[in-house]
């Protein structure tokens, strides 16, 4: 709709009257509350002043509470009290499909759930009344027979043949570039060994000589020719110069034990390991349509439950192992499936709620975000194309920050300390792991020129090399580098200002080639990816809600709060 010339000359007028008539003009022209006590409504609802306290306690640590209750923070907890409440219709209207919330539950299996003793007893009644049915014994696999291991043993003897020993003492001289000048090293030594110098004294007088004793090398770790050269020695000898990888060797023999086949009794922990696992594995295939357990009538399969335990990292697996571990895990995915199942359960804490809800939140996101991220090999190509020489360098990180300067007066620098505080509870109070955007934070933050526009540095910061580099931004380094990638700090100070910092990625100093880099590569980019489809998710759900705030209402409620 195009705005009249009056409309605009309006605006001037108000504009260059300054900031209370702007804002009397926008109470003016916003629209007008059904009641005195609503702050917003939204698609099927409204948020009145005793529900926005209840979901500021909510959203804010208590700690932070007064600090930080301004306009802007206001409008934050009332976003995200929407976005709870259209995710908890998306849970309603079953959107959610089972196994998004089994998979999620169960890659997260290992989380906390933070709940007071008595929340606790509360999931435990609904628990006990959910009409759940488990059948264990599926997890109860049977054993191998001894004569299925004898059999194994029998099949395959030559997976049980120990390599030969030979514990040795050792003179290496690396080739490096030159292997005429390695070979004439190993053979200058070789010559003060037949003379009566011995290793020892050989090392210290020769600077290219390594000197490894008492070490022990397994046959066929450095070829066929080293094992014969050396088994043909007996204790107390030592060998010619022998070619070995990148290096020159003279070998002294110590002591040898030849190769040989283990026993059965000494082989059978390793064949029954493998049993084991292949007997597992035929037997979840053989039973994978069978329901392992219901929760109110929601079957959940074998098949299903072991399928997600095969991704779970090694340490879980090792810690849920055998049938009693196994037991164990489906109670724990039980005890979070219980607590996604309460949707309007009256007698539900604040505490099981916000747990549910940040649940809920993580597996919508899940389901609608992260399982669809996939990066083409030729974007990871790109980047690394763009960031080869960054990549090859002593550890850097790239980063983004906010910047507010602290000045020198008490009353500025407590000030810029509430600021600070107001940024870092945008940006990391809500759902989907995150809270504001970043960039639109900064941008109204940050009073740094180079980073007020989205945050983000244009280059990656690394070790200083430049000694005029000032001391505050080596700081702000020191700092990043105790991040995780996407993590975002608390508030510190460095120089003259107060910093939040967000690693967006980092490299390690062994980095170097497409191959080393390429798995980084990728998880920075899909990391990046998710971040962005999942604040296109949470302003999808904004929108679908038709929030409208009433800042008038807003503002008479923080002046009678202070």
């Amino acid at each position: 709709m195009a705005i009249s010339v009056l409309l605009v000359g309006v605006l001037l007028v108000v504009s260059l009257a300054g900031p209370t008539a702007l804002s009397i003009l926008s109470e003016w022209a916003s629209p007008r509350p059904p009641a005195p006590d609503v702050v917003a409504t939204f698609n099927g609802g409204q948020i009145t002043i005793s529900d926005l306290e209840a979901g500021f306690r909510r959203f804010i640590p208590e700690g932070k509470r007064e600090a930080i209750r301004s306009l802007q923070i206001l409008r934050v907890v009332l976003r995200e009290m929407v976005v709870a409440e259209m995710i908890r219709r998306w849970a309603i209207s079953s959107q959610m499909s089972d196994d998004a919330a089994f998979r999620y539950l169960m890659r997260h299996i290992g989380d906390a759930i933070n709940l007071s003793a008595a929340d606790r007893e509360h999931v435990d009644r609904l628990e006990s009344n959910a009409s759940i049915a488990r059948n264990s014994e599926l997890l109860e696999v049977p054993a191998p027979s001894e004569a299925g291991l004898q059999s194994d043993y029998q099949a395959d003897q030559a997976a049980f043949v120990v390599p030969a020993q030979f514990t040795v003492d050792v003179l290496a001289f690396p080739i490096g570039g030159n292997e005429s000048m390695a070979r004439a090293a190993a053979a200058e030594a070789l010559v003060r060994l037949n003379s009566g110098d011995d290793f020892a004294a050989i090392a210290a007088r020769m600077p290219d000589a390594r000197l490894t004793e008492h070490t022990v090398v397994a046959g066929g770790t450095l070829g066929d020719e080293w094992d014969k050269a050396v088994g043909a020695l007996r204790p107390g000898e030592f060998s010619e110069v022998l070619r070995a990888g990148d290096s020159f060797h003279i070998v002294r023999l110590l002591a040898s034990r030849p190769s040989r086949t283990q026993t059965f009794d000494e082989a059978r922990p390793t064949i029954l390991k493998a049993a084991r696992a292949t007997q597992t594995k035929a037997w979840m295939e053989a039973n994978a349509r069978k329901t392992l357990f219901s929760i109110k009538g929601r079957e959940y399969t074998l098949g299903q439950f072991y399928r997600e335990y095969q991704v779970l990292p090694q340490a879980v697996q090792v810690k849920y192992a055998g049938a009693t571990g196994m037991k164990e895990l489906v109670d724990r995915l039980i005890d979070r499936l219980v607590l996604v199942e309460i949707i309007n359960d009256e007698a539900a804490s604040e505490t099981i709620d916000q747990a549910r809800l940040s649940l809920l939140s993580e597996i919508i996101a899940q389901q609608e975000v992260d399982d669809k991220v996939q990066i083409p090999e030729e974007d990871i190509r790109a980047y690394y194309d763009r960031n080869s020489t960054v990549l090859r360098s002593p550890p850097q990180v790239k980063l983004r920050y906010i910047r507010i300067a602290l000045g020198q007066l008490p009353d500025r620098q407590r000030a810029a300390h509430a600021l600070a505080d107001q940024a870092y509870a945008l940006l990391t109070q809500g759902f989907f792991g995150q809270g504001a955007d970043f960039a639109s934070v900064a941008r109204e933050y940050s009073d740094d020129a180079e980073t007020a526009a989205g945050g983000e540095l244009s280059d990656w910061l690394g070790e200083a090399v430049n000694p005029f580099e000032p001391l505050e931004r080596r700081d702000v380094y020191q700092q990043a580098l105790k991040l995780k990638v996407d993590e975002i700090s608390q508030p510190f100070e460095a120089g003259d200002s107060a910093y939040i910092a967000q690693v967006l990625a980092r490299t390690d100093p062994q980095g170097g080639t497409f191959e080393a880099d390429k798995p980084y590569i990728g998880e920075l980019l899909a990391q990046l990816k998710r971040e962005q489809l999942r604040m296109q998710l949470r302003d999808r759900l904004l929108g679908q809600a038709g929030l409208v705030i009433y800042d008038g209402v807003l503002r008479n409620y923080l002046s009678t709060a202070r």
